[in-house]
């Protein structure tokens, strides 16, 4: 059973490991937790305002109903992670590797997912504005039934694998648009 935890009374250096617990309805504000390592944690009602976790290492993280404002994620890696119903305003994730993510009913705005590597990546029925690739390599990122309004591709790259006659290929295509980048992923 995971615990209910207070997050938003703790430092830096207080954890280095935060695992199987769940935050409720908390305002994390202008905190550094850099460089932790948090893993099957449940965020629900919570908001995350000039908050950062560069260098951090997330796994198995849902963050429900949260307002995630002005927060870095800078050089981390995170994998399966969840965001529902939730508004990311001013996110910086440059250098960033995530994996497995989804993004359902959520609101991005300034959102930079620059210099990273993008995997396994799902926005569904969200609002997408001011959102930049910058630099990323994209591999299976799906938007389905949201809108985007300046989406910015630069310096992205499409990366797929094929198989043919029993070898591997791998193909990395620059993506100059949204229309280029439909075209990779179908």
């Amino acid at each position: 059973m995971k615990e209910i935890y207070r997050l938003s009374e703790f430092e830096r250096g207080d954890f280095y490991f935060l695992s199987n617990r769940i935050v409720l309805n908390q305002t994390i504000r202008q905190k550094d937790f850099s460089e932790c390592s948090i893993r099957q944690v449940n965020f629900s009602n919570c908001i995350f305002d000039w908050t950062s976790f560069p260098c951090t290492k997330c796994e198995d993280l849902t963050f429900e109903g949260c307002i995630l404002q002005n927060a870095s994620f800078k050089k981390s890696e995170l994998e399966n992670c969840i965001f529902k119903n939730c508004q990311l305003t001013n996110i910086n994730f440059a250098r960033s590797d995530l994996m497995n993510f989804d993004f359902i009913n959520c609101k991005l705005n300034d959102v930079y997912f620059s210099a990273g590597e993008l995997s396994d990546i799902k926005l569904d029925n969200s609002q997408l504005q001011d959102v930049w690739f910058l630099g990323s390599l994209l591999y299976n990122v799906k938007i389905k039934n949201s809108t985007l309004e300046k989406i910015r591709f630069d310096g992205a790259e499409a990366y797929k694998e094929t198989y043919r006659n029993g070898l591997l290929t791998t193909n990395r295509t620059p993506i100059k648009d949204y229309t280029s980048f439909l075209k990779e992923i179908s």
